[in-house]
């Protein structure tokens, strides 16, 4: 069995970890300087959400790309969920597992169909 490594996804993978890390840390290190103004506190906020974005839609472009829409339209159900709930919401989990529950939902509903 051989192993062999798509540099592409590796530095997928450690860019990913290196925003996600810096986001942590970032705050911790340096928050008694930067203060708590409102900007700061949204932008660390959404800075959240925005990796967490970006891991959602590193798992869903491969179904994209298999143009089945068995797989695309409950994809697409799910996230648009999660994009309108997550601007009403400020619990990123709440919205993660209802959009996950609206993806497997839409997932049975079509299968029949398709």
């Amino acid at each position: 069995m051989t192993f062999t490594v798509n540099i592409v996804h590796l530095l997928a993978i450690v860019c990913v970890a290196v925003v996600t890390y810096l986001a942590r840390y970032l705050p911790l290190r340096y928050g008694d300087r930067l203060g708590r103004s409102d900007r700061i506190v949204e932008a660390l906020r959404l800075c959240t959400i925005a990796v967490i974005t970006s891991l959602v839609m590193l798992s869903v472009l491969p179904t994209f790309s298999s143009f089945n829409m068995r797989d695309i339209v409950p994809a697409v159900c799910g996230i648009g969920v999660g994009v309108v709930l997550a601007r009403r919401m400020r619990n990123v989990g709440l919205v993660a597992l209802i959009g996950l529950g609206v993806y497997i939902l839409v997932l049975k509903l079509i299968s029949p169909l398709v």
